[in-house]
């Protein structure tokens, strides 16, 4: 991760203007420094340390996440780490992390979560909050012009489920995604999109969307050993 002094929303606009297109994203889902580094190293433009669905407890996932931002520093892709609950955050700040990524249920929670940063890093900290569900996404304009809300990371996945449709390339929810994009864009807002099936990580970049999360470190090395798998006649096909 550059350390340029910039705040998470600065630096990604930066890059976006720089590279002109939406830049790609990726989750850090097996908590390894090395797969971390490897893909930092791979062109990819943004990282997103996930702490929300290790097993192993607060702790363990804390020090996983700052090993893996510590072994992105120094190479191009910016890093930032998704704290689920108040114990995580707290601690990931306590650690020297400034930039998070934090689901949110309300304006509300947004603007704790936004306090909480803004405290412990004494204004220097941005959150990216994410959302999942349709009425939040309703309130995108109100959640950034939050003080130290940087952005909204829209949840495709989650949407669709919230919406009780049948996958995020689901009409309905890539009708809802691309309207929060539009609406976070003409609010002066990051937006970025948690988006793995194609067509809708396709029509999120030409809505204008800053970026899209396209797939994670486990799944892209488990495809990855299939397709290895597959060139010398072992495995059963491509992993899903």
């Amino acid at each position: 991760m550059r350390d340029d002094g910039l705040g998470v929303a600065d630096r990604l606009a930066a890059t976006v203007a720089e590279a002109g297109r939406s830049l790609a994203g990726l989750w850090l889902a097996g908590g390894s420094p090395l797969l971390a580094e490897t893909c930092a190293d791979s062109g990819l433009d943004l990282l997103l340390a996930d702490t929300e669905h290790d097993p192993r407890g607060t702790r363990p996932a804390v020090e996983a996440a700052l090993a893996q931002v510590h072994a992105t520093r120094g190479y191009p892709a910016t890093t930032l780490v998704r704290a689920a609950d108040d114990a995580t955050l707290r601690a990931l700040l306590d650690g020297g992390i400034r930039d998070v990524v934090v689901p949110v249920g309300s304006v509300d929670g947004a603007q704790q979560v936004a306090g909480v940063v803004r405290r412990a890093t004494g204004g220097r900290g941005t959150v990216l909050v994410q959302v999942g569900t349709p009425d939040v996404a309703a309130a995108v304009a109100d959640l950034v012009a939050l003080d130290g809300v940087a952005g909204v990371l829209l949840d495709a996945p989650d949407l669709a489920a919230a919406l009780g449709r049948p996958g995020h390339a689901h009409p309905d929810v890539v009708t809802e995604v691309l309207r929060t994009v539009r609406e976070v864009r003409a609010a002066g807002g990051v937006v970025g999109v948690d988006a793995s099936e194609p067509v809708v990580a396709e029509a999120c970049r030409e809505a204008g969307a800053s970026f899209v999360v396209v797939g994670t470190d486990v799944t892209m090395l488990a495809h990855g050993a299939a397709a290895l798998a597959a060139r010398v006649g072992l495995g059963s096909g491509p992993c899903r």
